[in-house]
């Protein structure tokens, strides 16, 4: 761990949609090496928690250098020792509009009326007819959501489970958020997620504002019905769809009778007194309260990335780190020291480890990175995929006077870390 606070060599990717079935390369098309410098995030009021304690609000992606577009689109030309040519207004290109914020993407998966959607077999038997759908965000897969599936997947009996999702997320196309959010679940995770909940197949929708505006028996026709004749929709309990969100479960139930298919809505699970959601699942992550999100999700949260090369700052201080380089954008926990549990690529094993989010502020680093300290152990993993699961937060990202008081922090770092990962297991 490097900085005694930050480390990590990050590098989130834009997750893009799954191209195949079985091909983990589609799940890291977007490999960018990514980083930014996040503050440590302030606790909520009344939250509790060490973590709140001592946190200040950050962002929990891990972002990266934006591409140039090119060169200017106005660029003067001008012959040496000549002069300047002259530019006549019919040689002027038309300016496109700009596109918008939920506007569909040109050629892409969002080209149509309302976007072309994008499928994907999970590898059930094509043969059988499509029993069951659900329809969702489905963002983490938390412990709410699998009791959809499991609903879903008992009413799809021998028949086959489709999901439908959206991409981009709704509320972005709807400005209830104005930022991009890193996901919990980027789609190639959340594609190996739902195969092993046993969903047959997984339909991503390009969200649009025309998508949005449709009323819910277009939306059932088009997407739906159209698609996959099911039996049975099943849903949450909050879930509506169409415009103004017009589509709840009373009314699909009134079009599912005319249509051939009934609906199951599945009553919110909670947990801690208040309903399971993925946005109270991203508030705990973002103040690093990662104990507190494992029942939510129904597992420990985790990130997987391959490790390249960093400065070996921790092995020149006695604490060789592992620097991951994300292969799909997704949310990263708050700055600071956690206990963790990490697997190499082709391994079984579990081994302990200290993780540190941070920007390394005892040697003036700006970058955000994320490095594993694998507690006994050595060894090359350069260039192989490690899979890292968060059990605890130990400390926020603190800025020391010198390296000595460093390996101090790291030395009792590590020693938290047995601890911890001593009553957690694997």
């Amino acid at each position: 761990m490097r900085g005694g606070a930050r480390a990590a060599a990050p590098a989130a990717q834009r997750a893009v949609r799954p191209r195949a079935l079985g091909d983990p390369a589609g799940a890291r098309d977007a490999a960018a090496g990514r980083g930014v410098g996040a503050r440590r995030p302030r606790p909520r009021r009344g939250a509790g928690g060490t973590a709140g304690a001592h946190a200040r609000r950050g962002r929990g992606g891990v972002r990266g250098p934006r591409a140039l577009a090119g060169a200017r689109s106005g660029a003067r030309a001008t012959a040496r020792g000549g002069r300047r040519a002259a530019r006549t207004r019919a040689a002027r290109p038309a300016r496109a509009r700009r596109p918008r914020r939920g506007d569909a993407r040109p050629g892409g998966a969002g080209a149509g009326a309302c976007g072309a959607a994008r499928g994907v077999s999970l590898g059930g038997a094509g043969g059988r007819s499509v029993t069951a759908v659900s329809v969702g965000v489905f963002d983490g897969l938390h412990a709410g959501h699998r009791e959809i599936l499991a609903r879903a997947r008992a009413r799809a009996g021998d028949g086959r489970l489709v999901v439908v999702s959206f991409d981009p997320h709704p509320d972005l196309v709807l400005r209830k958020v104005f930022e991009a959010r890193p996901p919990l679940t980027p789609l190639g995770e959340k594609r190996e997620r739902l195969r092993a909940l046993g969903v047959d197949a997984f339909e991503v929708l390009p969200f649009t504002r025309e998508m949005a505006a449709l009323d819910p028996e277009a939306f059932v026709d088009r997407h739906l019905v159209g698609p996959f004749a099911p039996r049975w929709l099943v849903i949450g309990g909050n879930f509506a769809l169409g415009r103004g969100r017009s589509g709840d479960a009373a009314r699909l139930a009134a079009i599912g009778a005319a249509r051939g298919f009934e609906v199951e809505s599945v009553p919110l699970l909670e947990v801690g007194g208040a309903p399971v959601s993925s946005t109270r699942i991203r508030g705990l992550l973002a103040e690093g309260r990662v104990a507190e999100a494992a029942p939510l999700l129904g597992r420990r949260y985790g990130l997987t990335g391959l490790v390249v090369r960093g400065e070996a700052m921790g092995r020149a201080l006695g604490y060789p780190t592992a620097n991951l380089r994300l292969h799909e954008e997704k949310l990263v926990p708050a700055n600071g020291i956690y206990a963790v549990w990490a697997r190499p690529a082709g391994s079984e094993a579990w081994l302990p480890g200290a993780m540190s989010i941070g920007v390394r502020p005892t040697f003036g680093g700006q970058v955000r990175t994320l490095e594993v300290h694998l507690l006994d152990w050595s060894g090359d993993l350069y260039g192989r995929d490690l899979e890292v699961e968060f059990v605890d937060w130990l400390r926020p990202e603190l800025r020391f006077d010198s390296a000595a008081a460093l390996v101090a922090a790291m030395d009792r770092d590590v020693a938290a870390t047995r601890a911890r990962l001593a009553a957690a297991r694997v």
